[in-house]
């Protein structure tokens, strides 16, 4: 799934992925799994070793402010 899909592009010299920070899907078939940003960019992180991982937007009114801090280190972190 979208791990074997990052991991392949990451393969082939991609530069970065870029993920939909969204409570559903906006496009494609409503049966696809659509997963939240934050934790799978950090589960990508973990196994990713060059490709830099992004959010096309964020939706600022889903999380409280310091939460968000919180994420972004953890995620910064996680990366390393």
């Amino acid at each position: 799934m979208i791990r074997d899909e990052v991991l392949t592009t990451e393969g082939l010299g991609f530069d970065s992925v870029w993920l939909s920070d969204h409570v559903f899907g906006l496009v494609g078939s409503p049966a696809n799994p659509f997963y939240e940003c934050w934790t799978t960019m950090s589960a990508l992180a973990t196994e990713t070793q060059r490709i830099k991982l992004g959010q096309l937007v964020m939706c600022n009114p889903f999380r409280h402010p310091p939460m968000v801090a919180k994420m972004g280190a953890t995620l910064d972190s996680i990366s390393k």
